[in-house]
């Protein structure tokens, strides 16, 4: 299955607000709502089953991975937290999951590198792009 237009990513600060929103063929409302519920799912706050893809990482660690179906299971999510930013691709539960772990590498990669530093924080991101808000 090829990876559509329908996506949507998310940055957020980790137990914080969203830094970036941005949608494309999903309502941005129910991105944002999904963001939220793997926020929520992450810190403990519903039950869930949390498929990690990195072997032994936690929320403790620096670097988690995953996916999870979201609001229903009409969303399939993918997720990444770099340090204290959480990284979230949200697309229809029938996408293709490899493509938005690929787009969530990519996102990664370009933020580690703007960060330039070991630290990747949101105040570091909102300093960089002011205007993403």
């Amino acid at each position: 299955m090829v990876f559509g237009s329908d996506v949507g990513v998310v940055l957020r600060a980790r137990r914080g607000r969203n830094i970036l929103v941005q949608s494309h063929g999903l309502d941005v409302k129910a991105v944002t709502q999904a963001a939220n519920e793997v926020a929520a799912v992450l810190e403990g706050d519903m039950p869930s089953s949390i498929e990690l893809l990195d072997l032994g990482a936690g929320m403790q660690s620096s670097l988690a991975c995953g996916h999870l179906r979201v609001l229903g299971n009409r969303y399939a999510v993918v997720y990444r937290l770099l340090h204290q930013v959480l990284v979230v691709v949200v697309s229809r539960a029938h996408a293709n999951v490899f493509s938005s772990l690929n787009l969530v590498a990519a996102i990664s990669r370009l933020l580690v590198a703007e960060a330039k530093s070991i630290e990747l924080t949101p105040e570091r991101l909102l300093k960089k792009y002011a205007q993403v808000r």
